[in-house]
């Protein structure tokens, strides 16, 4: 099967930025072994770009975190992690994209500015 045709199913297979179970069952029976992992392929891609992890450093404002960061990608789904590491941060990571803004990652940028 061609992988146009691959990529338009498996973007069909998402009914309001949810995976629909059924839809994806209806479509893999007809899948040979190498398409069904251009499909699963494609379905991991399609799925990672409807996700933002957040990451904070505690569990402090996490409410109002998580409110700021709907409003600003109101059709993604948002995902809070806490990774004690930061120091006062945040971590945002969107599909390709990763922006840290930290106490450690200045820090750390400050170190290698100066050793070169």
């Amino acid at each position: 099967m061609k992988k146009k045709i691959i990529k338009k199913l498996s973007q069909k297979s998402f009914t309001n930025n949810e995976l629909n179970e059924v839809k994806v069952n209806r479509i893999i029976k007809y899948f040979s072994r190498q398409d069904l992992k251009v499909y699963i392929k494609d379905l991991k891609k399609l799925e990672s770009q409807k996700i933002v992890t957040v990451t904070v450093s505690n569990e402090q404002g996490i409410n109002v975190i998580k409110n700021y960061f709907k409003k600003i990608y109101p059709d993604k789904k948002i995902i809070l992690a806490i990774d004690r590491d930061l120091i006062n941060g945040v971590r945002v990571v969107e599909y390709d994209n990763e922006y840290e803004f930290s106490l450690k990652s200045l820090m750390t940028g400050a170190i290698k500015s100066t050793n070169d």
